[in-house]
């Protein structure tokens, strides 16, 4: 079992030259048996199809965290996925994940908005 804390690019869209800033959207359990099942699985969970995946308030089970301003657009290419048994960040990447090397652990008990 994994559990991967979503942070998402505030500036992905809005300014994409200016350099990450990261909000805490939300943690998701997992009951992947490899890292790459968790980012998947992550991946697919923090998706508004649907419905909203963080509604607000509301913990599913699966979704947790006090985070604000919910519910919040879909996970996408540009955000940060950190895995917390193996303490490494994985950009989102166009087809699949990256691991960010330069930031491994650097969100680890991050507060509300996190600025690598």
């Amino acid at each position: 079992m994994y559990h991967v804390e979503v942070f998402h690019n505030i500036h992905a869209f809005e300014r994409p030259a200016v350099a990450p800033f990261y909000a805490a959207v939300g943690t998701i359990q997992t009951d992947a048996a490899t890292v790459e099942e968790a980012l998947d699985m992550a991946f697919r969970l923090s998706q508004n199809i649907d419905t909203a995946w963080r509604p607000a308030g509301i913990a599913n089970g699966t979704v947790t965290g006090p985070y604000p301003r919910t519910p919040c657009r879909s996970t996408s290419v540009g955000d940060l996925l950190y895995v917390v048994e193996t303490n490494e960040n994985y950009h989102v990447s166009p087809i699949g994940f990256t691991l960010d090397v330069d930031t491994v652990g650097d969100t680890t008990g991050a507060p509300e908005w996190c600025a690598f």
